[in-house]
């Protein structure tokens, strides 16, 4: 009988090689599912960051263009200030037909009237339609157009005829106008400070300087009954005068105190300087000439023309400061939006970068995986 033996050399089945071509696509699924994890979490953390660069870039952005407007509406309350020269001249001149001083009103309303118009085009570029800024410069316009009629036709008068308390209603309602321009600059600049907390200083101190251009300004009016008259000073005169000269030192100190103003800063420290010497030395000096000379007759012999010619330019000095301070706060607006600018597409490049790494290591991962699979026999 043949018995068969158990044979040793027969080949195994080729399911040994199974595993292996199985191994491959699962590994190449194993690091699909990873990198498709960190792909994820890399998106996910990558979007909270553009988000937060995107609202960065819009609040810079926000930040800037209301400190233009803040600029924008100083210089118009500025210009309405400047007016009152003017105004004041024709309400105490002896000839109501006076050319000369009319060319000058005339061109003051004209400057003042086209800083309002790129303030009205600055607020319909950046505020939305109704918004606050829009409508208390249409209240500020009305109410300046109501000033002007009223300073025409209390300056159309013989001079005999234009009593202290008709001047000075028409002085007043010339300053009822600022007030709403400035309380529109201090809420644009509140926008920026809280955009930017760095720019309070700068901005506070530029806010602080209109209104002492303004305080300024209705120091010189206050003499304008007097000289119109050409009589002393009422003890109501006198005591506004003194309120008006405290509140003048009070800004004053409120400037200085600015810690940008103190320190550092040479072109600030300059311009703060100037005003001192200009201002509070030559402008308020001559303010108290005036004032003494008005006490005792003879009175001397000062139209309203001839006070503002001496007064008016050394108020200049004040608006320098604000122009200092308020290029400081635009420049630094500027260059914090453009640092967002570029820290906004830094971040996409950075993360557009990251996601497509991920995508080459896959796909290098696949090939060297696919390469190291069709190196194996699949049999033996």
């Amino acid at each position: 009988m043949t018995t068969t033996s158990p044979s040793f050399d027969r080949p195994e089945p080729s399911g040994a090689a199974a595993p292996r071509k199985r191994f491959a696509p699962r590994l190449t699924a194993g690091i699909a599912l990873v990198l498709a994890i960190l792909m994820t979490l890399l998106a996910v953390t990558q979007s909270r960051l553009l988000l937060a660069e995107w609202q960065e870039l819009n609040s810079t952005r926000d930040g800037l263009a209301a400190a233009e407007l803040a600029y924008k509406a100083m210089s118009a309350a500025e210009r309405a200030s400047f007016e009152r020269g003017p105004s004041n001249a024709m309400l105490g001149a002896a000839e109501a037909a006076d050319p000369a001083l009319r060319k000058r009103l005339a061109d003051a309303r004209a400057k003042t009237d086209e800083t309002l118009l790129g303030l009205t085009v600055a607020i319909g570029r950046h505020c939305p339609a109704g918004c606050q800024a829009s409508e208390d410069l249409r209240v500020a316009t009305d109410m300046l157009n109501a000033a002007r009629n009223r300073v025409d036709a209390v300056s159309s008068l013989p001079r005999e005829q234009r009593t202290s308390v008709m001047v000075s209603k028409a002085v007043n309602r010339m300053f009822e106008v600022i007030p709403i321009l400035i309380g529109m600059t201090s809420e644009l600049s509140k926008t920026v400070i809280d955009t930017d907390p760095q720019q309070q200083p700068a901005m506070l101190g530029a806010l602080l300087a209109v209104e002492l251009r303004e305080y300024a300004g209705r120091l010189g009016s206050l003499f304008t009954a007097a000289l119109t008259e050409q009589r002393q000073l009422t003890e109501a005169e006198r005591r506004d005068i003194a309120m008006m000269r405290g509140r003048i030192t009070q800004l004053h100190d409120l400037i200085r105190r600015q810690g940008e103003l103190s320190k550092g800063d040479p072109i600030k420290l300059g311009a703060l300087t100037k005003m001192d010497a200009e201002y509070f030395g030559n402008g308020l000096a001559f303010v108290d000439a005036v004032e003494t000379a008005l006490d005792k007759a003879p009175f001397p012999a000062m139209t309203t023309a001839a006070f503002a010619a001496s007064y008016v330019p050394p108020m200049k000095s004040i608006v320098e400061v604000r122009d200092t301070l308020m290029q400081a706060a635009l420049e630094s607006a500027q260059r914090r939006h453009e640092a967002a600018q570029r820290n906004l597409v830094a971040d996409a490049a950075m993360g557009m970068a990251a996601l497509v790494l991920i995508v080459v290591m896959f796909l290098m991962t696949r090939r060297l995986v696919s390469s190291i699979h069709c190196s194996q026999p699949g049999k033996e």
